[in-house]
């Protein structure tokens, strides 16, 4: 799926960091932002949420080729079966928030040597129930330089 470069790098990189996890990491991650799709209860998955950013003008005097640091949040969510897999849940959880403390993501929509960095990442909170799943969030602050 080709969508938002933003959202696709994001996508794409969490995608490999399951797949090149070690020890390794058995669930995939589903997209359920603005989809139809209900994703398979039997097992565990990951899923990924935009809440929302801010972006301010960071230089000036080159029209259409100013730079605009972007800060936000994204929430990483591990969601398993609430009759079990918790400790499965909170185990991968714990693996991918040490993964992505100080992470630099390529993003090349602007030219190379550029990166989406991750600047914070919150504590594991908030497992709650959805349609009889248990949901763990993790949020990673971060910021990236847009130019236009």
């Amino acid at each position: 799926m080709s969508g938002d470069p933003f959202r696709d790098t994001i996508r794409a990189d969490l995608d490999s960091l399951i797949a090149g996890a070690a020890p390794a990491i058995g669930w995939v991650r589903r997209d359920t932002l603005n989809t139809s799709d209900n994703p398979d209860a039997s097992t565990g998955y990951f899923d990924l949420e935009f809440p929302g950013s801010s972006e301010n003008q960071d230089t000036f005097g080159a029209p259409g080729s100013n730079e605009f640091k972007e800060e936000g949040q994204i929430t990483l969510r591990v969601v398993a079966p609430l009759s079990r897999d918790r400790d499965t849940a909170e185990t991968y959880a714990s693996q991918l928030r040490k993964a992505y403390r100080g992470r630099r993501i390529a993003f090349t929509q602007y030219g190379p040597n550029r990166f989406i960095r991750i600047n914070a990442v919150g504590a594991m909170g908030n497992g709650h129930t959805e349609g009889g799943m248990w949901a763990e969030s993790i949020a990673l602050a971060y910021q990236v330089f847009n130019v236009g």
